[in-house]
């Protein structure tokens, strides 16, 4: 049940005239803390995330304008998320500039409490097409430009690059993992340990039944999970169980899979380091030759996968990054493109863990995630906020953004010009 925190009709809090001196709880209220209690609380309109709470009555959610007014305290002074909420407990700035007084005086957070917030307007956003965040800061804009005369004339347009929380891959680790993980999938191999990938719209998966979660920095995560063709394994089959185990007996556990058939040259794949003695251990062998060895291993699983995989996801991920990296030979061969190639742009697989993050070069650094514009808007005094902002890939051109994030703004009567 959502709890309403009207701060509109509070009065001046007795706590902290009774605990600070009067020239301490002087400078508290013309600090940072003081202008963001009046004048940042009291806009964040609550009935924008009413959705996301249930009419029946039970236990009272904490308001949603604290959760909000933490975040936006966590980005002014850049620490996590979970720095944040720790804070709240001791912070005599943050409490004040939240409203947390005489009764609320001892409230205390967690920041597992934003990931679950976090996570219902993901899903929400995911179900209904509307980001409750962006309409939530839509919103107290508006309110801030009538109060500080800002009619949308002025405005500058600037990006910022997001990297996504993924490992730079090279080509040979690349080419590694797509080939280890459709031999774990055909061998029924649950990961003890899975890796994670971020995104912004959730995706079911069928070990948690659903659950998403955040990590520390409040970043959607869900654990890569086995697909259909794993319907044999169990928790005791793991890849770290396997690993410790000889060839003979993982020769035997995969006679007894749901891929008995399975080449026994793609066996090494399940074995302990593997990967790290593969690529990182292995100094005799140039990295042309390891590419050479990985694409004969790509035929031979290739050619044993055939059509009963095509639907599988992993697969599909070890055939994206095959034809994206490589050339297929009239015999069924792979051959590693050269560099230069035009196929080899900035939209290819950079990480199959984070499929959509795509590369970009700007001012002499590399990134790989996505773009944030921003449209910041001006009075004639000179003072000046950020009206709106969109995410989109950093291979779009600065312009072509910002024409469109423009254009929006016209079509809201948001500006009168530009």
């Amino acid at each position: 049940m959502q709890r309403k925190n009207d701060v509109r009709y509070k009065s001046e809090p007795m706590i902290y005239q009774l605990t600070l001196s009067p020239r301490a709880y002087s400078e508290l209220k013309k600090g940072w803390a003081g202008y963001f209690r009046s004048d940042v609380m009291p806009l964040i309109n609550e009935d924008i995330f009413a959705p996301l709470y249930s009419d029946k009555k039970s236990r009272p959610g904490i308001p949603v304008n604290v959760l909000i007014g933490l975040m936006i305290i966590a980005d002014m002074q850049k620490c996590t998320f979970e720095q944040a909420a720790k804070r709240t407990a001791f912070d005599f700035e943050i409490k004040y500039a939240l409203y947390l007084d005489d009764a609320d005086f001892d409230f205390e957070t967690c920041y597992k409490t934003i990931q679950r917030f976090l996570h219902k307007c993901v899903v929400y956003e995911a179900e209904h097409n509307v980001d409750l965040i962006h309409e939530c800061f839509i919103d107290l804009t508006n309110k801030q430009k009538k109060i500080m005369g800002i009619n949308g004339r002025l405005m500058r347009i600037d990006s910022l690059m997001i990297d996504d929380n993924v490992r730079t891959m090279t080509r040979v680790d690349l080419l590694y993992t797509v080939i280890e993980d459709e031999v774990l999938e055909l061998a029924g191999i649950v990961r003890k340990r899975p890796k994670q990938t971020y995104t912004k719209i959730p995706f079911r998966n069928p070990q948690t039944e659903g659950q998403l979660s955040f990590n520390a920095d409040g970043l959607l995560s869900e654990e890569t999970s086995v697909s259909e063709n794993s319907d044999s394994a169990s928790e005791d089959d793991n890849v770290d169980t396997l690993k410790n185990r000889s060839l003979d007996e993982v020769k035997e556990l995969i006679a007894n899979s749901s891929c008995p058939d399975l080449p026994e040259a793609l066996y090494h794949y399940v074995l302990r380091d593997d990967h790290n003695a593969f690529i990182y251990h292995d100094q005799e062998h140039s990295s042309d030759s390891k590419i050479s060895s990985l694409l004969r291993d790509a035929k031979v699983l290739v050619d044993f996968c055939g059509d009963r995989c095509k639907d599988n996801a992993v697969y599909q991920m070890l055939m994206r990054v095959l034809n994206e990296q490589c050339i297929r030979k009239e015999d069924g061969s792979f051959e590693l493109r050269k560099t230069g190639d035009p196929e080899l742009n900035s939209g290819i697989c950079q990480n199959p863990y984070a499929p959509e993050s795509t590369y970009c070069w700007k001012d002499g650094h590399s990134y790989r995630g996505d773009k944030s514009t921003i449209v910041e808007q001006s009075s004639s005094a000179g003072d000046s906020l950020i009206a709106e902002y969109q995410y989109g890939s950093n291979t779009e051109s600065d312009d072509a953004q910002g024409a469109a994030i423009v254009d929006r703004l016209k079509q809201s009567g948001q500006t009168q010009g530009s």
